[in-house]
């Protein structure tokens, strides 16, 4: 470049020899495209780079797609997505898949199944409540009868009653002692119904699901003498997997709610 002092000047020659100083890596500044970032692209001065705003080195907006997804890992610096589950399931460590983790039903608990509210109704039927996630269930019944009638239960398969081969044990305590009987009434029974207010019956149902011997045991207070309390067992020998079961009354209806949970299997 002249110089303040130079009365002569080669105006072209300064020019070119100006220029060859300059960082031609200025130009990594230029260019890009609408929406494009500036980007580091080594640790040289001047060292950069236009990328899209879902940088490669970055978690992808695009790897999740559904309300619920979770960004987990197949490897070091590989990330991927886990679906949601479904409804009332837990996020599991599970080395055998491919992000290490999983949605799964709970270990330990009960897992409410269904939920029947019968109005004036003398039965109801449960279809598909029982499965191989659970080995055992727990039924809650909760209702009051037009009279004072026995709860009696049913096993199904594929929406078809069973109605042979049960057997059914009693106990029952009062003010006078304890009694007890065994008979063969083609239905279990869990206790009788209130006329006013709700009775509560409790019935464990074990290994229904599978294609052997199904027991239940049931307790109940009769809630129509309150001073009686009632313990039922037995079988159903049929070797049959059974996926349901019918809950109804003796006679008249009944009014109220009944549950099926699920016992994790742990």
């Amino acid at each position: 470049m002249p110089t303040s002092t130079d009365l002569v000047t080669d105006l072209p020659a300064d020019f070119e020899v100006f220029g060859q100083a300059v960082a031609t890596s200025m130009a990594d500044l230029l260019g890009g495209t609408t929406g494009q970032v500036l980007s580091k692209t080594s640790n040289t001065d001047m060292d950069f780079t236009w990328v899209a705003q879902d940088d490669s080195n970055a978690i992808q907006n695009a790897i999740v797609d559904a309300k619920g997804d979770l960004i987990g890992a197949t490897a070091a610096d590989t990330p991927a997505r886990l679906a949601v589950g479904t409804n009332g399931q837990v996020l599991t460590a599970d080395s055998a898949e491919a992000t290490g983790i999983k949605w799964a039903t709970a270990a330990s608990g009960l897992t409410l199944i269904q939920t029947a509210t019968p109005s004036a109704t003398a039965t109801v039927n449960f279809n598909n409540c029982f499965s191989a996630t659970c080995q055992n269930y727990l039924v809650i019944v909760n209702v009051t009868g037009t009279s004072a009638q026995d709860i009696t239960l049913r096993l199904r398969a594929s929406g078809t009653d069973a109605t042979t081969n049960y057997t059914r044990q009693l106990f029952r305590a009062d003010g006078a002692g304890l009694t007890g009987a065994k008979t063969s009434p083609g239905y279990w029974d869990s206790g009788a119904t209130r006329t006013s207010g709700r009775s509560f019956n409790l019935i464990n149902i074990a290994s229904p699901f599978e294609a052997a011997e199904t027991s239940y045991f049931a307790n109940a207070q009769d809630p129509n003498t309150g001073a009686v309390v009632d313990i039922r067992c037995g079988q159903n020998t049929n070797a049959t997997s059974y996926d349901g079961l019918s809950v109804y009354i003796t006679a008249g209806t009944m009014t109220g709610t009944i549950r099926v949970y699920g016992v994790q299997n742990s």
